[in-house]
């Protein structure tokens, strides 16, 4: 099933600019959800019993078609080129799936995150990591990093009634987090435990993440699918901090977004990939570097919005010097608790 989503996906994504201009009524945001998402769900729920390909893309071009005629009957533009996209997408060998494409992309951005910004002798970005697809009842990638020697895991959960345009458009970006906040980083306190979230690994990082994906995007304005890939990028993000109702990742990450408002994205990348790089325990007699780092870092703005606008920008020039001095974290925690 993988296989047919994904070829009826990225046969879409040729179309979208069409759909968008074909309609004032409609976009095609809403026609990707209401048409291609919502048939993908039935199809999903209740399979055919036939495992041939073509057989299988057939009918599932039935069942979007069906819900085109139903919603959008009267307008037959946005008809014409669903057939268009129909006869496309038919005429297409339906090749088989490999997300090592976009499993690559992901840890090739977390690579160049963390050579560029941390320290040479970090070889955290060396480890490898072995990704595994798993039949599930709800869509998640989760990994198993191993920090000590030996192959990390990354676990790619298909749920085949909720695999969704924008699942498949955001596959790098989840990658891009795994490697960044998991595969690639320090020790975490709470890594041994992935069924809990943490302000600093899934809401500060994701942040990171979301600002670096951003930044890469941009350098790729001229390809005509990113523009797309920004909306679900967005999207995505919005529903993982907010719409699950998570203190933890909502505070980490607005926390970040604040940060990097005041001191800008230099020097918050080289400070955050800094503390990513960083176990749990890099500092003695402070076994919580990660959650210290965030309690550090809200006070010092609580006591940055009081200063001067000059005094505002020394408190940022100590945080430049800390980083580029010989033990960074260690001065770090000294510059942010000096304003304190």
């Amino acid at each position: 099933m993988l296989d047919i989503y994904c070829h009826v996906f990225k046969n879409l994504i040729d179309y979208l600019d069409h759909f968008d201009e074909a309609s004032d009524e409609y976009n095609c945001y809403s026609i990707v959800e209401n048409c291609f998402d919502l048939a993908i769900k039935e199809f999903g729920n209740n399979p055919i019993q036939r495992e041939e390909k073509e057989f299988m893309l057939k009918d599932l071009l039935v069942k979007v078609y069906g819900i085109f005629l139903l919603k959008h009957s009267s307008h037959k533009d946005v008809l014409g080129i669903f057939e268009e996209y129909k006869r496309q997408v038919l005429s297409t060998s339906i090749i088989p799936t490999n997300l090592e494409d976009q499993h690559k992309v992901g840890k090739e951005l977390s690579c160049k995150c963390y050579e560029g910004f941390c320290l040479k002798n970090y070889f955290g970005s060396k480890r490898e990591a072995k990704l595994i697809i798993k039949p599930s009842n709800q869509f998640r990638i989760s990994s198993s990093p191993n920090k000590i020697g030996g192959m990390s895991r990354i676990y790619f959960y298909f749920d085949p009634s909720n695999f969704t345009f924008g699942t498949y458009i955001n596959l790098p970006f989840y990658f891009f987090h795994e490697y960044l906040s998991h595969i690639h980083s320090g020790k975490f306190f709470a890594e041994d435990n992935p069924e809990r979230t943490c302000s600093f690994e899934d809401g500060w990082l994701v942040y990171t993440a979301y600002l670096w994906y951003n930044d890469y995007l941009n350098f790729q304005s001229k390809l005509k699918d990113v523009r797309y890939k920004k909306h679900y990028l967005n999207k995505y993000t919005y529903q993982i901090v907010y719409a699950q109702n998570n203190k933890y990742i909502q505070k980490g990450y607005e926390l970040a977004r604040d940060f990097n408002d005041i001191i800008g994205n230099k020097l918050f990348y080289k400070i955050s990939l800094l503390l990513a790089s960083s176990d749990y325990d890099a500092l003695p007699n402070q076994p919580y570097v990660h959650t210290k780092f965030l309690i550090s870092v809200n006070r010092w703005m609580q006591h940055l919005s009081k200063l001067e606008a000059e005094q505002k920008e020394e408190a940022i020039e100590w945080l430049e010097i800390a980083i580029d001095d010989t033990e960074p974290l260690k001065t770090l925690f000294e510059a942010l608790e000096e304003l304190i």
